[in-house]
C-alpha cells in the first residue's frame, strides 16, 4: 500500500529539529499555503488574459492587413506560457507548505521528505527561471549598447 501517512513512519532516533526550529516551521507553512494560492489565482489570471490578448490582437491585426495576427497568437501563447509556469512552481510550494503542516503536526517524517522534496523543485525551478531571466536582460543590455552605438556613429 502505497499510503502517504504509512511511508517514513516515526522512529526512535533524534530529532533532527528543536521545539523552536519547529515553532518557526509551524508559523511559516501558513504563509508558504497563502502565497501558493496566491501564486496558483495569478497564473490562472494570466492564463484568462492569454485568451484575450491573443483574440483582441488577433481582432485588431485583421483589421491592420494581418500583421498583428500572428503577433496576437504569439503573445497569447507566451501568457499562457507564462501562466502554466506560474501555477505550477505555485503548485509546489503550496504542496510544500501542506506536507509541511501535516508532516510537523503527525511527525512523520517521510511526509517532511516529501515536503523538503517540493520545497527543493520549487527553488531548483525558480533557480533555472531567474538565470534564464538575467541571460535574456544580459543579450537585452548588449544588444542595447550595440544599438546605442550604431546610433551614435551614424
Amino acid at each position: 500500500m502505497n499510503d502517504v501517512l504509512d511511508q517514513g513512519a516515526p522512529t526512535n532516533q533524534p530529532n533532527l529539529l528543536t521545539d523552536l526550529g519547529i515553532s518557526y516551521l509551524k508559523q511559516s507553512y501558513p504563509w508558504i499555503r497563502f502565497i501558493g494560492v496566491l501564486g496558483i489565482i495569478s497564473g490562472v489570471f494570466y492564463m484568462i488574459i492569454a485568451f484575450f490578448a491573443g483574440s483582441i490582437m488577433s481582432m485588431a491585426g485583421s483589421e491592420f492587413g494581418g500583421a498583428m495576427v500572428g503577433a496576437g497568437v504569439f503573445a497569447g501563447l507566451l501568457y499562457f506560457a507564462v501562466g502554466v509556469f506560474v501555477t505550477y512552481i505555485s503548485y509546489l510550494l503550496y504542496g510544500y507548505g501542506t506536507k509541511l503542516k501535516v508532516g510537523i503536526r503527525i511527525n512523520n517524517p517521510g511526509q517532511f521528505e516529501r515536503a523538503l522534496k517540493d520545497q527543493k523543485n520549487y527553488f531548483l525551478i525558480t533557480g533555472i527561471l531567474v538565470l534564464i531571466a538575467f541571460c535574456f536582460m544580459g543579450i537585452a543590455i548588449v544588444f542595447g549598447v550595440i544599438a546605442g552605438i550604431a546610433g551614435a556613429t551614424m
